[in-house]
């Protein structure tokens, strides 16, 4: 049963080594020993008094803290899925979550509660939960549960729903299983030659699916530090802590990695015991990796490539030294998660040296999106359960690592975050005045992406500032246009239809 994967893994280790560290912050820790107790306890709390159900949705929309942790190896406990709602979302975007997934419980703080859940959601049952430096934190929710038993799940039952962007304005849920949670946490930490002796730390938020950092100690034993969501937006304070923790190990996007580069003074830390650093998400700069690479002469630099629908499907390890015509980072090989494969649109393989599109199968990938029959089927291969077209175009090179070489469709990363230009244009178009928009992601002077749209309307009726603050209520902070051009008529060509290219070039030059 998979959810001894989880849960029986942390028995095991609550019995073993009971005090040993498993979570440390800058509000305290967690034993491995706790971390079970807590989780069988909130576990029998959401059953009797949350009224939770094996199969029943759980969102949870609390900050990067021990308390969301532990509230998330509780709902696995409880054999439910939990639902990770991002705490600084768009309200508009988090009611149209709560709206799809109907969650028998919100667990989330008074504060955020109030923010998030609209009058119309009032029939959302919320369990408010105090942050242990603001309140009792989970202990309202705890209770003896001695002999209670985790609920066991199959494999192939869903754990989680991560909801990332779509292309229809609406976001789209990814469905994990039980199997594919449990077996890609165990993976990571095998393939990162995780041990009790390390100490793992990351940037990502607990909504992300990237935040496999709060399930891989009970695979490995290790100790993660946990950042507060707000000490991640300060990289001085993330380079502090990193020094300060002997953090052994960092997980993050490319751009965060640029920017702990650029402002986290990392030359003054004392940073060796910084064994390896990992990122993903948009390219990073040869030249920024060849200092850091300096800085860290010790680390280990591993990019890696995937999608919240398939996580890490290829990984490529940075050569030391660094060869001197090296132009552009690989994503190197396929990991041993997937049978992967580039197919053409047909859906057959290509011929090796051939662009195709990325392809993966296997437990590990998604089981589906959340209430949309129409995309799961889109993004399957030959129709196949657990499958994944990812749409990124790639080949693989003579030396047989691959190398992304585009998109199919118009899906973006950007601080390494995924999601589709459609969902910007679908916000802005939602506005009476606007006709019709259309987004494109360009890279600034400082070479990160950015995205700029062009939108058909008058300017004169105040259509600007609305737009500003359509973004800004409706789409996540990465995703939100830098510039908007607002034309009277957009350019079309002679066959009526618009000019793509053509504002392209009109909002590169802006």
């Amino acid at each position: 049963m998979t959810s001894d994967q989880i849960l029986g893994r942390l028995r095991d280790l609550s019995s073993a080594s009971p005090d040993r560290t498993a979570f440390v912050s800058a509000e305290g820790s967690l034993s491995f020993g706790r971390l079970h107790r807590t989780a069988l306890e909130l576990a029998a709390w959401l059953a009797k008094e949350g009224g939770v159900r094996p199969g029943d949705r759980v969102a949870i929309a609390l900050p990067r803290s021990l308390e969301g942790v532990q509230a998330i190896y509780g709902v696995l406990a409880a054999g439910a899925v939990y639902v990770p709602i991002p705490v600084q979302g768009p309200a508009a975007r988090v009611e149209a979550i709560l709206a799809s997934i109907a969650p028998r419980l919100l667990m989330t703080t008074a504060d955020t509660a109030r923010r998030l859940v609209a009058p119309g959601n009032g029939e959302v049952p919320v369990a408010s939960i105090a942050i242990a430096s603001e309140g009792q934190g989970l202990a309202p929710f705890l209770a003896d549960a001695a002999g209670r038993l985790v609920t066991e799940r199959r494999p192939e039952d869903v754990s989680a729903i991560f909801f990332t962007s779509g292309s229809t304005g609406q976001p789209k849920g990814v469905m994990m299983t039980y199997g594919g949670l449990g077996g890609m946490a165990g993976w990571i930490a095998q393939w990162a030659r995780l041990s009790g002796d390390d100490r793992l730390m990351s940037d990502a938020g607990l909504h992300y699916a990237t935040a496999f950092d709060l399930l891989t100690p009970v695979f490995s034993c290790c100790c993660t530090i946990l950042l507060s969501d707000r000490e991640t937006m300060f990289p001085e304070r993330v380079a502090a802590t990193m020094a300060s923790q002997h953090a052994t190990l960092w997980c993050s996007s490319a751009t965060a990695l640029r920017l702990l580069y650029e402002r986290g003074q990392l030359e003054r830390r004392d940073l060796r015991a910084l064994r390896r650093v990992e990122f993903f998400g948009e390219p990073l700069s040869v030249a920024v990796l060849r200092c850091l690479m300096a800085i860290l002469p010790k680390a280990e630099f591993v990019n890696f490539y995937g999608a919240t629908e398939a996580h890490r499907i290829a990984t490529y390890t940075v050569p030391r030294p660094m060869p001197e015509d090296f132009a552009t980072l690989p994503i190197g090989r396929p990991t041993d998660n997937y049978l992967f494969s580039l197919r053409d649109p047909a859906g057959q393989t290509v011929q090796p040296g051939d662009i195709g599109e990325i392809c993966v199968e296997g437990a590990k990938c998604l089981t589906g999106y959340w209430a949309d029959a129409v995309m799961s089927a889109a993004k399957r291969v030959g129709g196949r359960p657990n499958s994944y077209r990812s749409g990124d175009l790639a080949r693989f090179g003579k030396d047989g690592t691959l190398h992304l070489v585009g998109r199919e469709d118009r899906m973006v990363k950007l601080r390494g975050h995924r999601f589709d230009l459609g969902e910007v244009e679908a916000v802005l178009k939602a506005d009476p005045g606007v006709g019709e928009a259309l987004a494109f992601a360009f890279a600034n002077s400082r070479g990160d992406l950015e995205i700029r749209v062009a939108v058909g309307g008058l300017a004169a009726n105040g259509l600007e500032a609305r737009l500003d603050r359509l973004a800004a209520e409706k789409l996540p902070a990465y995703a939100r246009p830098v510039r908007i051009a607002i034309l009277t008529r957009l350019p079309q060509l002679s066959n009526g239809k618009i000019d793509r290219e053509k504002i392209r070039t009109l909002l590169a030059e802006m």
